[in-house]
């Protein structure tokens, strides 16, 4: 009777374990980590992972690096003098829950500038399916979304930054990020990729939403 008792409280015990694990684990959508935050914003918010693209040519000269700052405890980061033909590109996997019209934001290093500002990242582009590449630079931005720099997040230059405003269907579309230019600095390709935020735009929380500050929901 005393090993049934105990093989019936291990059973329980790991019973417990796994739907802890299935509450923890982020959502595997077609092979490509992504997170919604709280059931109750699921519909309204969606993360990816910065280190977890369907395509990529950083590999060579990118790497990946570690902190319990970063969403997933992780970044993808690039600092390279010599591109390839092609230019650095990343390309991710977005499945939003339903049609509307959504910002996106980078969690990671700022566009630099084109002319004139901050010296130490790369301005690039971003697009959304086939849609037109969408040159951001520091300028740009500053003159478009009142909060650029000021929502720092974790040591290196991490920030979130509202990039882009785009409508997107329900389902599946693919996000394009593209080094376009070096950096003033020293001349380097750089940029440091922590995660892609997509909130509907008509989504304003009353609480931040984990760590995201309410605040970079306002208009």
């Amino acid at each position: 009777m005393k090993i049934l008792n105990l093989v019936r409280k291990i059973h329980h015990k790991s019973f417990i374990l796994a739907c802890a694990l299935i509450i923890l684990l982020p959502t595997v959508v077609g092979g490509v980590k992504s997170f919604s935050l709280y059931s109750e914003y699921k519909k309204h918010i969606l993360i990816v992972e910065g280190e977890s693209p369907i395509e990529s040519n950083f590999a060579e000269q990118g790497g990946v690096s570690k902190s319990g700052n970063f969403f997933g405890r992780q970044a993808l980061e690039l600092d390279s003098k010599i591109p390839p033909e092609d230019g650095f590109w990343v390309r991710y996997q977005i499945n939003v829950a339903e049609d509307g019209e959504y910002n996106i934001f980078v969690a990671g290093t700022p566009p630099g500038p084109s002319a004139q500002g901050s010296e130490w990242h790369s301005p690039y582009s971003i697009a959304i399916d086939d849609g037109e590449s969408v040159l951001l630079t520091e300028e740009k931005l500053k003159s478009e979304w009142p909060h650029l720099f000021k929502f720092n997040y974790s040591a290196g230059g991490y920030y979130f930054t509202k990039v882009l405003t785009s409508n997107l269907a329900k389902g599946s579309h693919v996000l394009t990020f593209r080094l376009d230019q070096r950096r003033r600095h020293d001349g380097h390709f750089t940029a440091y990729l922590d995660a892609f935020i997509v909130a509907r735009k008509d989504f304003h929380p009353k609480t931040n939403v984990g760590r995201i500050p309410k605040e970079m929901f306002d208009e």
